[in-house]
């Protein structure tokens, strides 16, 4: 499975009275040759915050997924939405780097459906809620443009079918994934 993880659209270093707007994406495709096997998965997390002071921002975060699998007759697609708040914590280090933190939940909901030939035979609907604690860096490249760095981090997450038993899963994970993307601020007062 290829997976191509394209910018954070907009995001950057705190600054005092700025808007701070940004985002991730995911893409992945896969196909095994000779076969009808193939699979595709989209997801876009974008966020908006307003940025307190130098170090405190606080705003909105968003999770849209949507994947699907075919294997000849059999299709499977997946689809869900959530979102929620979040806070962050800046720390310049210099001009050109900052590290932050980031505490965000989410809420929001999820249906599957499974398909054979034209008749469809499975349907799964319900809600999730998760929870996401995660160390970035970023790196100035001009006039608040940049590229965030995030290698991982603590979370928690509950998904509450409306049939069947639930699932939670708890996860420490540190430098197994790497999000990499561009950033921006807009508005605040310009410095004389």
């Amino acid at each position: 499975m290829s997976a191509l993880i394209v910018a954070s659209f907009f995001g950057a270093k705190a600054q005092s009275g700025t808007v701070l707007v940004g985002g991730d994406v995911d893409f992945s495709s896969n196909k095994v040759e000779n076969s009808d096997v193939k699979s595709h998965s989209i997801s876009f997390n974008p966020y908006v915050g307003y940025q307190f002071n130098d170090n405190w921002t606080a705003g909105i975060t968003a999770a849209l997924n949507s994947s699907k699998n075919e294997n000849g007759i059999n299709d499977s697609k997946n689809n869900s939405f959530a979102a929620g708040p979040f806070i962050r914590y800046t720390k310049p280090l210099s001009n050109i780097f900052a590290v932050y933190g980031q505490l965000q939940g989410v809420y929001g909901g999820y249906k599957s459906k499974l398909t054979s030939g034209n008749v469809t035979t499975t349907t799964a609907e319900g809600n999730t809620l998760g929870v996401n604690l995660f160390p970035a860096v970023f790196i100035n490249l001009k006039n608040s443009f940049g590229l965030n760095f995030n290698v991982g981090g603590i979370s928690y997450n509950n998904n509450d079918p409306k049939s069947g038993p639930g699932n939670n899963s708890f996860n420490i994970n540190f430098g197994k994934t790497v999000s990499i993307g561009l950033s921006k601020n807009f508005g605040g007062k310009k410095k004389a």
